[in-house]
């Protein structure tokens, strides 16, 4: 699995969805939303996650990206929605 700066590094700057997972399975029905933007404006303290899946939202018209995040390390990114003022 390659991180979101390894992600950032071998694609343009486009707009970006990114998704939570407890697990590293693909299938796993209890993701969450955690960031939305352009891919270049990730910010710093998620660009270290990994990256299990890459995706399109066909109606939304943007790219998604799966991530690892592990409870016990991330525990502030299992609320609604991340906050970069929060930090990691």
């Amino acid at each position: 699995m390659i991180t979101v700066k390894e992600y950032m590094q071998q694609n343009d700057n486009f707009r970006i969805r990114l998704d939570g997972k407890e697990t590293t399975e693909e299938i796993d029905p209890f993701g969450w939303h955690i960031w939305e933007g352009m891919l270049q404006d990730v910010p710093e303290a998620l660009q270290g996650l990994q990256v299990i899946t890459d995706g399109w939202m066909i109606k939304a018209q943007i790219a998604v990206l799966e991530l690892y995040v592990p409870r016990k390390k991330y525990p502030h990114l299992y609320c609604r929605s991340y906050s970069p003022k929060v930090g990691v």
